[in-house]
């Protein structure tokens, strides 16, 4: 189609412009999480893998690489579940704490990963972030209320879902 990027030239963008991670193409899906343009409608979605994930922590949240280097070595590789809990106490911890710049850049990632991650990268973060947080505990809601909007969405999701 004439006037219309190269497909390879938007993925490479999209790569380039979110930081370049490990990533899966998912085809004949909408790249539309929120924040396309109408250019990317077409494209298939660029997806963060679990590795993906780990990529994105360590360029974007150095600090918490002891914690993921930890879980990685006490249980000889990556079990997501269990490291989206120990990334969820260390912000529970940041926001307690005060470190609103770490805690924020660590939810951006947690944020992204839900809104573009494989199934199971999305499940982790909704289970073992977003459910294990406790959004039925009131003590809770100033926590909740500084995450990004699709965790927020995804606690008011599941809140529904319970009332039901």
């Amino acid at each position: 189609m004439a006037g219309r990027p190269d497909r390879a030239l938007l993925v490479e963008a999209n790569l380039l412009a979110r930081a370049p991670v490990a990533v899966e193409a998912v085809p004949g899906a909408t790249a539309d999480s929120g924040r396309s343009s109408g250019l990317w409608e077409t494209m298939d979605v660029v997806t963060m893998t679990a590795e993906g994930c780990l990529s994105a922590l360590a360029r974007g949240v150095p600090e918490v690489q002891t914690v993921v280097l930890e879980h990685l070595e006490d249980n000889d590789g990556l079990l997501l579940h269990f490291l989206t809990a120990d990334l969820r106490r260390y912000a529970t911890e940041a926001f307690d704490s005060g470190r609103s710049d770490v805690l924020q850049r660590l939810l951006n990632v947690i944020n992204r990963a839900l809104v573009d991650g494989t199934e199971d990268v999305e499940n982790a973060m909704a289970v073992s972030f977003v459910e294990d947080t406790g959004w039925w505990d009131a003590e809770m809601q100033p926590f909740i209320e500084s995450w990004p909007s699709k965790l927020r969405s995804e606690a008011l999701r599941q809140k529904k879902l319970r009332s039901t």
